[in-house]
C-alpha cells in the first residue's frame, strides 16, 4: 500500500470538489476507497485494522455527498448511490 498514493488521490478529490467537478471528485474518492479497502484485507492486527475501517468511512460519506449535490443541481432526484458500499469485512 502506498499511503502517499492514497493522500494524493484524496486531495485531488477534494480540489475537484471545490472546482465544482463533481464526477472527477468522486473518481478520485472512489480510487481512495478501492485503495484503503485492499489495505484493510492485508492488515492482520484488529486495531489497525478498525481505525482503517474508520478512516475508509469519510471518502465514502463524501463521495456520496458529492453525488447528492450533483444530482441536486442537474435536477436527477432519482439517482442510485450504488457506487460506495464500504464493507466492515
Amino acid at each position: 500500500m502506498n499511503l502517499a498514493e492514497i493522500c494524493d488521490n484524496a486531495k485531488k478529490g477534494r480540489e475537484y470538489a471545490l472546482l465544482g467537478n463533481y464526477d472527477s471528485s468522486m473518481v478520485y474518492y472512489q480510487g481512495v476507497i478501492q485503495q484503503i479497502q485492499r489495505h484493510c484485507q492485508s492488515v492482520r492486527d484488529p486495531a489497525v485494522k478498525g481505525k482503517w475501517h474508520q478512516v475508509g468511512r469519510l471518502p465514502c460519506a463524501m463521495a456520496a455527498l458529492f453525488c447528492s449535490v450533483e444530482a441536486a443541481e442537474l435536477g436527477n432526484y432519482q439517482r442510485i448511490h450504488t457506487f460506495c458500499y464500504w464493507s466492515e469485512y
